[in-house]
């Protein structure tokens, strides 16, 4: 009578890194040579911890597995073991990562010269943030924030500019992302003045024209608080004067 023997050990067991996503990890294997009547997978926690068990017939063409439910941004440990009747083989271990979950409503508040933002943390495990302030795809200022600071101030901006801020969710070795659009306010003219250049009925206006970017300006003649006129005046020259 032949004697039993242990079944060889699966080979090449590795996560499908294309496939993982916050809440799952599929793993992937070449069979063992030889009869296995079941392939036996377990999830376990960084303690060590049994989270689930999968069997898989030893006989399907596709030899894959996928562990879901899972927590983002959390690293797992992955065992396999061939199985023939009563023999098994030595396990084999492996690590996998899940992505962490991309940050949530992220807000903007600007001025002239900063952008203010804060955002709402995305549930699971984040190790830090990474917060990039870009403009026309060009990285101006990054910063590495710890995972409970949740704001941040970007300042010595340029008035009038349109940037992307990106924030990015760092945990277990992988990253996921959210942006948003903000523009910094116009700059306020300076000198300003109104002459009447001795008309009854005129006033001319100058001003020069501020730094940073703009659209148009918006001029208004008031008298005792209530608007005579206004007039919207889109891309001007520098000192264009108005007459109202």
């Amino acid at each position: 009578m032949q004697k039993e023997r242990d079944p060889l050990t699966p080979s090449q067991f590795a996560v499908k890194r294309n496939t993982v996503t916050s809440s799952s990890l599929q793993v992937s294997w070449t069979p063992s040579p030889g009869w296995v009547d079941h392939y036996e997978l377990q999830l376990l926690s960084n303690k060590g911890e049994s989270l689930q068990k999968y069997n898989v017939p030893g006989n399907v063409p596709q030899k894959e597995a996928v562990f879901t439910s899972l927590n983002p941004g959390t690293e797992y440990e992955i065992t396999i073991t061939a199985i023939s009747g009563s023999k098994s083989s030595s396990s084999i271990a492996i690590n996998g990562s899940t992505v962490p979950m991309p940050v949530k409503s992220i807000d903007v508040s600007s001025k002239s010269d900063s952008i203010h933002v804060s955002w709402i943390p995305g549930s699971g495990n984040i190790e830090y943030y990474k917060v990039i302030l870009l403009y026309q795809q060009k990285i101006i200022s990054k910063v590495n924030l710890a995972k409970q600071i949740t704001t941040h101030t970007f300042n010595d901006l340029l008035p009038g500019y349109t940037y992307n801020i990106t924030v990015i969710t760092d945990a277990a070795g992988l990253q996921n992302w959210n942006s948003n659009l903000a523009r910094t306010a116009p700059a306020e003219v300076s000198d300003l003045s109104v002459l009447n250049e001795g008309s009854s009925t005129k006033l001319k206006v100058r001003w020069k024209t501020p730094r940073g970017k703009l659209d148009s300006y918006n001029i208004t003649l008031s008298e005792k608080g209530s608007i005579k006129q206004s007039e919207l005046l889109i891309l001007l020259p520098l000192k264009l004067p108005l007459m109202i």
